[in-house]
Protein backbone atom coordinates (compact mmCIF):
# COMPACT_ATOMS: atom_id res chain seq x y z
CA UNK A 1 0.00 0.00 0.00
CA UNK A 2 0.84 3.32 -0.45
CA UNK A 3 0.89 5.17 2.88
CA UNK A 4 1.45 9.00 3.63
CA UNK A 5 2.36 10.00 7.17
CA UNK A 6 0.76 13.63 8.02
CA UNK A 7 2.93 15.83 9.28
CA UNK A 8 1.49 15.62 12.76
CA UNK A 9 2.83 12.20 12.94
CA UNK A 10 6.04 10.53 14.06
CA UNK A 11 8.02 9.76 11.04
CA UNK A 12 9.19 7.08 12.89
CA UNK A 13 6.32 4.95 12.22
CA UNK A 14 7.18 4.08 8.87
CA UNK A 15 9.43 1.84 10.84
CA UNK A 16 6.86 -0.03 11.82
CA UNK A 17 5.14 -0.40 8.34
CA UNK A 18 7.89 -1.99 6.36
CA UNK A 19 5.75 -3.73 4.03
CA UNK A 20 4.39 -0.57 2.86
CA UNK A 21 5.56 1.97 0.34
CA UNK A 22 5.65 5.11 3.18
CA UNK A 23 5.91 9.09 2.79
CA UNK A 24 5.88 11.55 5.08
CA UNK A 25 4.04 15.36 4.35
CA UNK A 26 7.34 16.90 5.33
CA UNK A 27 9.67 14.31 3.63
CA UNK A 28 8.12 14.79 0.04
CA UNK A 29 7.81 18.86 0.62
CA UNK A 30 4.27 19.22 0.85
CA UNK A 31 4.29 20.74 4.35
CA UNK A 32 1.94 22.93 5.79
CA UNK A 33 -0.62 22.35 2.64
CA UNK A 34 -4.00 22.40 4.11
CA UNK A 35 -5.81 19.09 4.56
CA UNK A 36 -8.50 19.79 1.72
CA UNK A 37 -5.42 20.70 -0.80
CA UNK A 38 -3.51 17.26 0.74
CA UNK A 39 -5.90 15.16 0.61
CA UNK A 40 -6.79 15.83 -3.20
CA UNK A 41 -3.00 15.48 -3.51
CA UNK A 42 -2.88 11.95 -2.33
CA UNK A 43 -5.66 10.91 -4.29
CA UNK A 44 -3.92 12.19 -7.59
CA UNK A 45 -0.39 10.75 -6.47
CA UNK A 46 -2.16 7.39 -5.81
CA UNK A 47 -1.88 7.46 -2.41
CA UNK A 48 -4.34 4.86 -0.23
CA UNK A 49 -3.52 5.65 3.36
CA UNK A 50 -3.12 8.92 5.02
CA UNK A 51 -2.14 8.09 8.66
CA UNK A 52 -2.89 11.08 11.17
CA UNK A 53 -3.17 12.09 14.56
CA UNK A 54 -5.86 14.64 13.55
CA UNK A 55 -8.95 13.89 15.48
CA UNK A 56 -10.94 16.45 13.51
CA UNK A 57 -10.07 15.66 9.67
CA UNK A 58 -13.30 13.38 9.56
CA UNK A 59 -16.01 16.41 10.61
CA UNK A 60 -13.66 19.39 8.66
CA UNK A 61 -13.73 17.29 4.73
CA UNK A 62 -15.72 14.93 3.35
CA UNK A 63 -13.96 11.54 3.27
CA UNK A 64 -16.61 9.30 2.16
CA UNK A 65 -15.87 9.92 -1.78
CA UNK A 66 -12.13 9.75 -1.47
CA UNK A 67 -10.29 6.64 -3.15
CA UNK A 68 -8.26 6.80 0.52
CA UNK A 69 -8.11 5.01 3.80
CA UNK A 70 -7.52 7.36 6.75
CA UNK A 71 -6.12 5.53 10.20
CA UNK A 72 -6.16 8.42 13.07
CA UNK A 73 -3.60 7.19 15.28
CA UNK A 74 -4.89 8.37 19.24
CA UNK A 75 -1.95 10.50 19.91
CA UNK A 76 1.19 12.01 17.93
CA UNK A 77 3.50 11.54 20.72
CA UNK A 78 5.97 8.70 20.04
CA UNK A 79 6.60 7.40 23.51
CA UNK A 80 2.66 7.08 23.91
CA UNK A 81 1.78 5.20 20.27
CA UNK A 82 4.15 2.46 21.39
CA UNK A 83 1.68 0.45 23.11
CA UNK A 84 -0.25 1.19 19.84
CA UNK A 85 2.42 -0.52 17.57
CA UNK A 86 0.34 -4.07 17.03
CA UNK A 87 -3.00 -2.29 16.93
CA UNK A 88 -1.70 -0.09 13.84
CA UNK A 89 0.11 -2.84 11.89
CA UNK A 90 -3.41 -4.90 12.53
CA UNK A 91 -5.27 -2.11 10.97
CA UNK A 92 -3.94 -1.88 7.56
CA UNK A 93 -5.31 -5.09 7.03
CA UNK A 94 -8.84 -3.68 7.29
CA UNK A 95 -8.50 -0.44 6.02
CA UNK A 96 -11.30 0.20 3.66
CA UNK A 97 -10.66 3.20 0.79
CA UNK A 98 -13.21 6.47 2.07
CA UNK A 99 -13.28 5.27 5.43
CA UNK A 100 -11.95 6.31 8.56
CA UNK A 101 -10.32 4.27 11.50
CA UNK A 102 -9.43 5.57 14.85
CA UNK A 103 -7.30 3.79 17.23
CA UNK A 104 -8.45 5.21 20.68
Amino acid sequence: MRVMLDECVPARLKSWLPDHEVETVTGIGWGGIKNGRLLRLLVERGFEVLVTADKNLEYQQLLGGLPLAVLVLPTNHWKSLQPHKAPVCQAFSSLQRGKVTRLD
